[in-house]
């Protein structure tokens, strides 16, 4: 119910994972830096920027949506004007694709040493299956090759390419198989109870009931917990929709519905908060374990 032994201490090909005494699973992900005269990878611990982290995910949802959209587009050839003249398009970006393009830089997801033109694609990879460093080549490749190759990075952001790239970076640097590895696990495989958790707006809160358990999706490797929201409803939201902050011990949902960071049921983003005439009252939902639970963030602690 809780995932297996196996799937628990499981952890990337570049990182390594570690059990503390309280059988709490830590992971550590290399860095990695490319010398082009050697071939040599050279890897050194990171430390992790959680807010540039937590703001890459979210934007990759974001851009997502303006795909679907067609607020992206690459550029094209003009209809003949009268003299029978085309003219080519530039293409549409946005602000929130420009911030990406600046946090795979500044997360070091792009290496300046990488030679992009050495490595071509050859189809569309299986993301999954990548490690860090093959991740940080590709996203190199796409990134500064678009310097040269009008329309490249534009073309792998309508595929998803990006995107998919960009979370599996989060996910190996982050988590254990799919899981916060900054997020204490308790001993029978549950969740503390209590932890504040804000929505895609951060206009609405609620807290953890304990509950965590494998995404049934069979295409997710995420987890999903349980989350009784201030208008009283109570769901259970994936990882591939929310990301953990442990410097202010809170849950925020960066992807999907507003509170229920799904993409799969029920379509296409979950349920919708209830409106505000029909939430409970404080007080009720005091009475509750997971709001009088005396945990919320350790900021407050």
């Amino acid at each position: 119910m809780h995932g297996s032994p196996a799937r628990r201490a499981s952890g990337s090909m570049l990182g390594a994972v570690m059990a503390d005494s309280g059988g709490v699973w830590r992971h550590r992900v290399a860095r990695i830096v490319v010398h082009p005269s050697d071939g040599v990878h050279e890897m050194t611990p990171p430390t992790p920027d959680y807010a540039k982290w937590e703001r890459l995910k979210r934007l990759t949802y974001i851009v997502d949506s303006q795909v679907g959209k067609g607020r992206i587009t690459g550029p094209s050839l003009s209809d003949p004007d009268s003299n029978g003249v085309r003219y080519i398009s530039s293409g549409a970006t946005t602000q929130e694709l420009v911030e990406v393009h600046q946090l795979v830089y500044e997360l070091g997801l792009v290496s300046p040493e990488h030679n992009w033109m050495d490595h071509e694609f050859q189809g569309r990879p299986d993301v999954r299956e990548l490690d860090l460093g093959s991740t940080g080549l590709l996203l190199t490749g796409i990134f500064r090759g678009d310097r040269f190759i009008d329309g490249l990075l534009v073309a792998k952001v309508r595929e998803g390419l990006v995107q998919d790239l960009c979370r599996h970076a989060y996910a190996l640097t982050l988590t254990v198989d799919g899981w916060p590895s900054h997020l204490p696990v308790l001993a029978d495989g549950t969740l503390r109870t209590g932890i504040v958790v804000r929505s895609l707006s951060g206009r609405l809160e609620g807290r953890t009931t304990g509950g965590r358990r494998d995404c049934p999706s069979r295409k997710c490797k995420g987890w999903l917990i349980g989350v009784h929201w201030c208008d009283g409803q109570r769901l259970h939201i994936c990882s591939e929709g929310w990301h953990y902050d442990p410097l202010t011990d809170e849950i925020h949902v960066v992807g999907g519905g507003e509170i229920s960071a799904r993409f799969v049921s029920p379509k296409p983003l979950g349920r919708d908060p209830r409106p505000k005439n029909e939430w409970p009252a404080r007080a009720t939902l005091l009475k509750s374990r997971a709001w009088s639970a005396a945990t919320g963030s350790r900021k407050k602690q």
